[in-house]
């Protein structure tokens, strides 16, 4: 009996240990703003659904500044950086459809043993005058992982 007990222990211990290891997440500290507002498109032609983008190359980022400026020339006047090495880093990106009355906060990105893990939020209720696009752009040092957004 005393054997049997000893194996049930030993079998819940390695069961909890597998679960478990598969959800350690690490929250990734080195996170580095980007840019962070709105944007006004001018010609309102620019109508995205909401995006949510990991930037892994100087074509894809590139291709998402020359859109946003086609939309918006002022729009870089909000980021903090435009030269990106995407050697070392890559680009988590979201911008959301138009509105007047939040922001959209990237709040987390966390690593998972599979993932790199981005929590998205409205954490600010606001109302500006117009209606316009936010957006929150960070950069993290580049990962082989695929990118979830939650």
């Amino acid at each position: 009996m005393k054997q049997l007990n000893t194996t049930f222990i030993l079998l819940c211990v390695f069961v909890i240990s597998c679960s478990s290891s598969d959800n350690n997440t690490t929250v990734i500290q080195n996170t580095q703003l980007v840019a962070k507002g709105y944007f006004m498109p001018q010609d309102g032609e620019f109508n995205p659904n909401n995006q949510y983008l990991a930037i892994t190359s100087q074509s894809q980022w590139d291709n998402l500044i020359d859109t946003l400026q086609d939309a918006d020339p002022n729009v870089l006047e909000g980021f903090t950086e435009t030269d990106i090495d995407f050697n070392a880093f890559e680009v988590i990106a979201v911008i959301q459809k138009k509105n007047s009355s939040t922001t959209v906060d990237i709040t987390n990105v966390a690593e998972t043993h599979n993932n790199i893990i981005v929590t998205v939020k409205n954490l600010s209720q606001s109302a500006i005058q117009d209606v316009a696009y936010p957006y929150h752009f960070i950069k993290i040092e580049k990962s082989n992982k695929p990118v979830v957004f939650e």
